[in-house]
Formats: C-alpha cells, structure tokens, sequence
C-alpha cells in the first residue's frame, strides 16, 4: 500500500486561485466547471483547497509507487527519475455516491496505466482555514474481490 497525506491553508489557496492562470494551471476542466457551480465564496475555496490537498497526497503515493517499482524491476541499476506529474492532470470527481474518486488524465495516465491496475482511496476534510487530504493506492487483486473499492480512471486520450 502506498500512503499520501497533505494539509493545505486554506487562506494561502484563496489569495492563489485570485490568478486565473494558477487555477488553469494546477485544477481539470472538470474540477473547475464544478467549481463555477458553488455560488458559495468560502465553500469554493474549501473546494479548491481540498482538490489541492488531494493532488499532493496523490503525488506523494504515486511517488512511493513510482519509487517501489523501480527498486524491484532494476535491482541496482540508477533509478530513472519520475516523470514530471502535472497537477490537472490528477483530478478528483464525485461518485455517483456522493464520494471522491480520483482520475488521472494526460502524461501522468499514460505513466500509470502501464503499471498493475491501482485500488485507490480518498478522504478529505476541512476546518475553516485547514483542508487535508489521504490518498491510499495499492495493486488491485481483481474487480470482483474487492466490492466497494474504486480504481482511478485513466484517460490517456
């Protein structure tokens, strides 16, 4: 299993997504249509704060991974460096129950699908100037022996 976790200051994420070319640069068209949505000043903050927490928990267990896999396949040989990880590119959407779910899009798709299918999961949560994220990842033994547990989705389009 490969953890992540982040705490983000909420206020920090305020004055940052002031610069639209920040908020283009680090959320998925996705995260940013829905986040047009909330008419709710400081819940969209909280929103972007919590998708940013979630982003570097994934980085964080995505490297862990990244890392592993390395070790084992070369045994010895220089581990090559991880490819660069682009922030829109890990976005986190809703299930249709109502939790996060995690979806990787673009190069870092492509960097991951080639890896085991990955069980992944995502909490979230927030006071009023702190959000965190977890992020946990592990090999996916197969679809049916795991009811309930989400695998991202990779869109390598």
């Amino acid at each position: 299993m490969f953890v992540g976790i982040d705490l983000v200051d909420i206020p920090r994420i305020a004055g940052a997504i002031e610069n639209s070319r920040f908020v283009a640069r680090v959320y998925s068209v996705q995260e940013r249509k829905f986040a047009d949505t909330i008419a709710s000043t400081n819940r969209r903050v909280e929103f972007y704060a919590g998708r940013f927490a979630v982003k570097e928990a994934a980085f964080k267990a995505l490297s862990t991974l990244y890392q592993r896999l390395m070790l084992t396949h070369l045994k010895g040989d220089s581990i090559p460096r991880l490819p660069p990880l682009i922030f829109h590119e890990i976005e986190t959407l809703k299930t249709d129950e109502g939790l996060p779910s995690l979806r990787f899009l673009g190069q870092t798709a492509q960097t991951f699908a080639s890896f085991a299918p990955l069980q992944a999961e995502v909490s979230l949560s927030h006071t009023a100037t702190l959000a965190t994220a977890i992020v946990l990842l592990q090999p996916a033994l197969n679809d049916s022996s795991q009811p309930g547990k989400k695998q991202p989705q990779y869109d390598t389009d």
